[in-house]
């Protein structure tokens, strides 16, 4: 916007020069402020919000019936809904490495910068030694317009092990995602807000039960509890109130996106050195489950499955319903790797300190109007 100054022929010349400072800083003040958001885009927060406080609320009643397995997070007491004030701005990472994929980088980026209330930063982490990150300029000067901050980590090394690395560049309040994936709004919102209620938990779009067998030959087995209920559960051990609760139990969630203190993701390179090095030698990496197994192990908290209509974003190559499954149909014996990575990581640990619930966060629009709790 540009400054014209005003100009009062029999005025004083302190006067003049007072109204013009005014002028001045109310043009600075209107060319940095974020255009207000519109009647409709105010109503549908509103309505968000709204509709997640309930699913939360049903959320809190499913975790008091699991003291059994973990002690109901301190929110959950008393709770009466979400608080209306601004929730905590997020950092966003970006983990990516493809040359090809680097125009819908840019499109995830140059989205995440309309947000300007509620993201705080946008990191890139090219995790790609052999070729040069992509120009994200445009989308990162958009973002930068509106208070963003936006900033490209490169590593010498190709290892999922950079996803936990650039934490200084972090807000307190992250989101770790692959460039495979993209939110909208209310999803970002939605995370940011139950994130910054439930700072113990990591909060997943895509939960997964792994299961310890104590005969010390048995592997673990680790499974999609959205697409096998209660496969590799015997169902007489998983009971709240009488109800056979296995159909949905989960213990962690897998690593496409994760939103978590920075505080915990400081930690994730005080895990075994072992774990540590199957991560950077191996494929898959299995970074995700040795993530959740540091969380629980300093917690005792589950993770939160938080499912979203596919309308507010997921998985970009549509390979399947967003769950995540399909992009590893290819993968021989998929599962059954998985399931080592459990017992490995277990192994590094010494323990098993998973934390299993029933207990799911579901905005996804035809369960709108079914707030129970999540106890199948």
């Amino acid at each position: 916007m540009r400054k014209v100054p005003l100009h009062f022929p029999n005025r004083p010349a302190a006067l003049i020069s007072l109204m013009n400072m005014i002028l001045s800083l109310l043009q600075m003040s209107l060319a940095v402020s974020s255009p207000p958001d519109t009647y409709q885009e105010v109503a549908s927060h509103k309505i968000m919000y709204t509709e997640l406080s309930k699913t939360v609320h049903a959320y809190c009643r499913c975790r008091n019936k699991e003291r059994a397995w973990s002690t109901p997070p301190k929110a959950c007491l008393g709770f009466r809904g979400l608080s209306r004030r601004l929730s905590p701005r997020v950092t966003i990472s970006i983990l990516s490495h493809l040359p090809s994929a680097a125009s819908r980088l840019r499109e995830t980026i140059c989205q995440y910068a309309a947000m300007t209330d509620v993201v705080g930063a946008i990191l890139v982490q090219w995790n790609n030694n052999k070729l040069k990150a992509p120009s994200i300029d445009n989308c990162a000067n958009l973002a930068r317009s509106n208070g963003i901050v936006v900033e490209t980590l490169t590593y010498e090394q190709n290892t999922l092990l950079n996803r936990y690395t650039g934490t200084q560049a972090m807000g307190p309040l992250t989101m770790l995602q692959d460039d495979d994936v993209r939110y909208s709004e209310h999803a970002v919102r939605a995370f940011v807000a139950v994130a910054a209620l439930f700072p113990k938990s990591i909060v997943g779009v895509n939960g997964r039960m792994a299961v310890a067998y104590e005969s010390p030959e048995a592997t673990a087995k680790y499974f999609h509890p959205d697409k096998a209920p209660g496969r590799y559960l015997n169902d007489s051990r998983y009971r709240i109130d009488g109800k056979n609760t296995s159909k949905y139990l989960y213990n962690m969630a897998t690593g496409t996106t994760s939103i978590l203190q920075r505080s915990l993701i400081e930690r994730f390179m005080d895990v075994p050195q072992a774990s540590k090095d199957y991560i950077s030698s191996h494929k898959p990496t299995c970074e995700d489950i040795t993530l959740h197994f540091l969380a629980s192990n300093m917690t005792r908290q589950p993770p939160i499955w938080f499912r979203l209509h596919h309308d507010d974003g997921g998985e970009l190559d549509k390979l399947g319903d967003g769950d995540g499954l399909e992009m590893h149909l290819h993968v021989i014996n998929w599962t059954d790797l998985r399931a080592r990575c459990v017992d490995r990581v277990a192994s590094d640990f010494g323990q098993f300190p998973l934390v299993q619930t029933n207990c799911r966060l579901d905005l996804h629009r035809s369960q709108l109007r079914h707030m129970d709790p999540a106890v199948w």
